[in-house]
């Protein structure tokens, strides 16, 4: 598939693929297959292996190719397939997880760059390097960098200057976006308008609503981890400009969970959900731990009333 045509297609709700593990602690590869194929089987039109919801940092190498390949096979045929690399090593290994996401048949990579900023051109280097090594398309993890330099800024986003000069490579066709800067991405948007496809990361729909108009193309889903046809049917609603029912369903489905995930942090959130409803294993990898009784009684009690609306 061209280039242009997998950006065309980055649009919508983002499926992050959250791995399962075993109660030993050890990564569940079928359980995390079966999910993703739950998520397939249910709508999902986008799935990403991603940094933190899909524990890269507690993760080997091997272990992230695993999931790799698994996100790819999920979704072969049916879904655009988004694999990613480690959080941190050379740009030897970034170009390494690229072939590997080429070669197990990935459309695109969505690439962490792992050092600090010093200025553009060092950053942008990093990517045309691994662009020009290989052949698939790419995307920009976009979580602000760790600052080089001495003073109060302690993180860089990716401002319009340098995102305009990363669109330029052949290969880079969209950005998960992380600043949660309202402003910035805005500014983003404008600047990048049918050059990169923009995926927000963080807000989910209420995100979503407020900036789909200047020019973001998607999001990374919250509640769709559990049930892919909310937020399927929030998206139609936002394409048909019903306004009135896409926030009728943010207000009823996804406020209610983020309100109880955001006190006991969303990743144990989302596992504890998954787990109540039978897709996945409740077990995490120290030093990660899983909701405890309480939590799991309060997560309980929310994915009730979510799942009784059935309205929208």
């Amino acid at each position: 598939m061209s280039y242009d045509k997998l950006r065309n297609r980055l649009k919508g709700p983002v499926y992050p693929v959250c791995p399962a593990f075993t109660e030993d602690f050890g990564f569940d590869a079928d359980a995390t297959a079966r999910y993703a194929d739950y998520l397939i089987a249910n709508g999902a039109k986008t799935l990403m292996a991603t940094a933190g919801t899909s524990r890269f940092n507690l993760l080997s190498d091997d272990e992230i190719k695993k999931l790799n390949s698994i996100v790819t096979k999920a979704g072969k045929g049916k879904a655009v397939t988004i694999a990613a690399n480690q959080m941190i090593g050379s740009t030897e290994k970034a170009i390494e997880f690229a072939k590997d996401a080429k070669d197990c048949g990935a459309d695109v990579i969505l690439l962490y760059y792992p050092e600090r900023y010093y200025n553009n051109d060092r950053t942008l280097k990093y990517y045309e390097d691994v662009a020009s090594s290989t052949n698939i398309a790419m995307m920009i993890h976009a979580m602000p960098m760790r600052n080089a330099k001495a003073g109060p800024v302690k993180a860089v986003a990716y401002k319009p200057d340098l995102c305009v000069r990363l669109a330029e490579i052949d290969n880079v066709i969209g950005m998960k976006e992380e600043s949660d800067d309202v402003v910035l991405r805005y500014k983003l948007a404008r600047s990048l308008k049918d050059k990169m496809s923009l995926i927000i990361a963080g807000g989910s729909m209420r995100a979503f609503m407020s900036c789909m108009l200047y020019g973001i193309d998607g999001f990374l889903v919250g509640v769709g981890s559990f049930k892919p046809q909310i937020e399927e049917k929030f998206y139609e609603y936002m394409l048909k400009k019903e306004y009135d029912k896409a926030l009728y369903i943010v207000d009823m489905l996804e406020k209610p969970f983020f309100d109880a995930a955001f006190n006991m942090g969303w990743h144990v959130a989302m596992k504890g959900a998954m787990s109540i409803l039978g897709l996945m294993p409740e077990y995490e990898r120290p030093p990660l731990t899983p909701a405890d009784d309480s939590e799991m009684q309060q997560l309980k009690d929310v994915l009730d009333s979510i799942l009784a609306v059935t309205d929208y």
